[in-house]
C-alpha cells in the first residue's frame, strides 16, 4: 500500500495487525535534529580526534575504535561523555516508531543505538513503566516485549557498549549472545529496520545472524541506489528519494506518521476515508487504489 509514496507491503502490514512485528533501529533515527547525535562513523572520528590516530578510509569504525583502546583512549567513556549531550532530545521518528504499537505492552523494538532516546519518548508516550533490556542481560529473541538495547547503553553503563571489535566479537562470535537472540527474532518475527544503510558495520554483523530468505519477511527503508545490497540480505527494500533540508531522510518520518494516524483510526474514520474515495470521480489512482485494495483483504472493512 502506498504512503506518502512509499510501498509498505501487504505483509509488514499485515504483520503489524497482528502483533508480529519487531521494529529494528538504527543510528539514522539518532542523527537529524534535534537529537543530532553522530553516526557510528561520526562517532569513531569524534573519539579519536585528538589521539594522533588516524581512521584509514576503508576501515570498519570497530577496528579503528579497538586500536584506540590499545592506545591508550578509553573509548566508551568518551563515547558516552559525546552521546550523553543534554541538548539531544528525541526526534519526532523516535515517538513514531513506538506509536506503531498500540500499548506499552505491544511495543517490540530492538536499537544498536547507545544513546537513551527510545526509554524517554516511550515514557513521555504511555506514561508508564516500559519492560526494557540493556546487552548482555537480553531476553529470548523469540518471546519478548519491550525496549532491547542490543549494543547497549551509555546512560546505563558504558563498558558494556559493543564499541570495539572484541566488543562485536564476543557479541557475535564468541559469546555469541546477540547472534543468539537475533537468529531467534528473525525467526518468529517480521522485522522493519529503520535507520541502516546496507553498508554499516552494524549490517555486517547483523547478516550472521539472518537467516534463510522465505522465512518470516524483512524490510528496510533505503534509497534506489543500494536495492542490490538488500537483496542480497534477504530484506525487501521500502524505496524513498531523499529531500532537501536538514533531514534529508525525512520521507522516512513522514510515512511513518501516516501509517501510524492509519494504525490509530478508529472504524468510522477507515470507513469514512473509503466513503470518501468511492464517492470521487473514477478511477481512483495511487495510494487511494492502494488503500481500497487493502481493506478489500481485510473482513471488517470489506463490507
Amino acid at each position: 500500500m502506498l504512503i506518502k509514496g512509499i510501498d509498505f507491503p501487504e505483509a509488514l502490514l499485515r504483520a503489524q495487525i497482528a502483533g508480529e512485528l519487531v521494529v529494528f533501529a538504527g543510528a539514522g533515527v539518532s542523527h537529524p535534529p534535534p537529537t543530532s547525535l553522530p553516526l557510528f562513523r561520526g562517532l569513531a572520528q569524534l573519539i579519536g580526534q585528538h589521539s594522533g590516530l588516524q581512521m584509514q578510509d576503508s576501515e570498519p569504525e570497530d577496528r579503528y575504535l579497538g586500536r584506540l583502546r590499545k592506545r591508550g583512549v578509553d573509548v566508551h567513556e568518551a563515547a558516552a561523555q559525546i552521546l550523553l549531550n543534554p541538548e539531544s532530545e528525541p526526534h519526532d521518528l523516535h515517538r513514531l516508531l513506538l506509536h506503531i504499537f498500540l500499548s506499552v505492552n505491544q511495543v517490540r523494538l530492538v536499537t544498536t543505538n547507545f544513546d537513551k532516546h527510545f526509554s524517554t519518548a516511550a515514557g513521555d508516550l504511555f506514561g508508564s513503566e516500559i519492560d526494557t533490556y540493556f546487552a548482555p542481560a537480553i531476553p529470548l529473541g523469540s518471546d519478548f516485549t519491550g525496549l532491547v538495547y542490543l549494543h547497549g547503553c551509555v546512560g546505563k553503563d558504558p563498558k558494556r557498549c559493543v564499541l570495539i571489535d572484541e566488543d562485536f566479537g564476543r557479541a557475535y562470535l564468541t559469546q555469541a549472545w546477540a547472534t543468539r537472540f537475533l537468529a531467534a527474532m528473525f525467526a518468529r518475527y517480521a522485522v522493519l529496520f529503520v535507520g541502516y544503510s546496507h553498508n554499516d558495520v552494524v549490517m555486517n554483523y547483523l547478516a550472521r545472524a539472518l537467516p534463510p530468505a522465505g522465512l518470516k519477511p524483512r524490510f528496510a527503508f533505503t534509497v534506489a541506489e543500494s536495492l542490490g545490497h538488500w537483496d542480497f540480505l534477504g530484506i525487501h527494500p521500502l524505496v524513498y528519494t531523499c529531500c532537501g533540508g536538514e533531514n534529508p531522510h525525512q520521507p522516512i518520518a513522514e510515512s511513518i506518521n501516516e501509517w501510524v494516524k492509519e494504525i490509530r483510526s478508529g472504524f468510522l474514520d477507515k470507513a469514512q476515508r473509503l466513503r470518501l474515495i468511492a464517492e470521487s470521480q473514477p478511477p481512483p489512482g495511487g495510494e487511494d487504489a492502494d488503500y481500497v485494495k487493502f481493506a478489500l483483504t481485510q473482513t471488517h472493512l470489506l463490507q
